[in-house]
């Protein structure tokens, strides 16, 4: 019979395949119905998925299919509105925008161990931290589409009338009036039109650069969860509460976060990121001594950093390297 600790494992690895899955059936949907859609459904599939597996917990079949399905949902549940943001700001702003970002995740996870604490109960704790996701659908309202992912298909009149929002919202509407924006943009796209073949996976592998830079971030990106996740699970196995432990680990992103922001501007995207890759792998390897000997959660909360200052370059830098413009 398994124990526990293979139940969760299997259960880990359903969720990653559906988060593998997830990422290529959403991510090519994202490009041909939009990101905004396609945030809003990955949050219903989320929502929904996860509240059914609490009532299937006694069919483990069940449970795993749920979990996979819901697992589908959280890459581009993330992904979907960065890219909008990523796609909305001008570059020199993108850094400060996903460190912004970064740490409402931050927040979030900060705040798990006082509703663990409160609740203490797992149903209780499944439906406290699924239902609130169900208010993001109130944010319909307010969250455009991407601009240019509704030129890029030619949607050329609504993507004027998401410029002239954010014209008006930067006290700049007086620049640029509907007749002169609707006038550049089809002669942009008209452009665009007779420049632009057809694009999909393969051509991530077009050019020797392109693929070399798929095949390095792929690798980035690999490590980069091994890691993130391999420190949090790792909080049970440290000396003290297990929830301060949390806690700590958590918290410590916040200002790792900003400050990773602050010298992807001043210093740069690829020796910041090689150095601190270097500082990752140094400080798990302290990890990995000091749980073995030590066990101090204050190496832990060390690396974390190392690792969160990784975490915002790398994604900075991927947004560079794969413009979605």
């Amino acid at each position: 019979m398994l124990n526990m600790s293979m139940h969760q494992y299997f259960i880990l690895q359903a969720q990653a395949f559906g988060n593998a899955v997830g990422t290529l059936v959403l991510g090519h949907l994202s490009d041909k119905m939009g990101r905004k859609p396609i945030f809003f459904l990955t949050i219903l599939i989320n929502v929904v998925f996860r509240m059914i597996s609490f009532f299937v917990v006694h069919n483990i079949v069940m449970f795993h299919i749920t979990q996979f399905i819901a697992g589908t949902a959280f890459p581009m549940m993330f992904i979907a509105p960065s890219m909008i943001l990523a796609e909305i700001c001008d570059k020199e702003y993108r850094g400060h925008v996903y460190a912004v970002t970064w740490m409402i995740w931050v927040v979030g996870m900060a705040t798990l161990p006082l509703v663990v604490w409160f609740c203490r109960e797992w149903f209780l704790i499944g439906v406290t931290t699924t239902i609130p996701g169900a208010l993001l659908f109130l944010y319909w309202f307010y969250l455009p589409e991407s601009p240019r992912w509704l030129f890029s298909v030619g949607k050329l009149e609504e993507a004027a009338s998401v410029l002239l929002k954010i014209a008006k919202s930067n006290d700049r509407a007086d620049r640029v009036t509907k007749k002169q924006l609707d006038s550049t943009l089809s002669r942009l796209y008209s452009l665009q039109a007779k420049s632009e073949g057809r694009t999909g996976v393969w051509t991530l592998f077009s050019r020797m650069r392109l693929a070399k830079n798929t095949v390095l971030l792929t690798v980035c990106w690999s490590i980069n969860i091994v890691v993130y996740y391999g420190i949090t699970l790792n909080t049970t196995q440290m000396s003290g509460n297990q929830f301060v432990n949390f806690f700590m680990l958590s918290i410590i992103e916040l200002p790792s976060g900003m400050c990773g922001a602050y010298l992807v501007d001043r210093v740069g995207r690829r020796w910041t990121q090689v150095v601190f890759f270097c500082g990752c792998t140094m400080a798990c390897v302290a990890s990995a001594a000091n749980v073995q000997f030590l066990n101090n959660p204050v190496i832990e909360v060390l690396d974390k950093i190392f690792f969160v200052f990784w975490m915002v370059f790398i994604v900075i830098f991927h947004l560079a390297a794969f413009p979605s413009f």
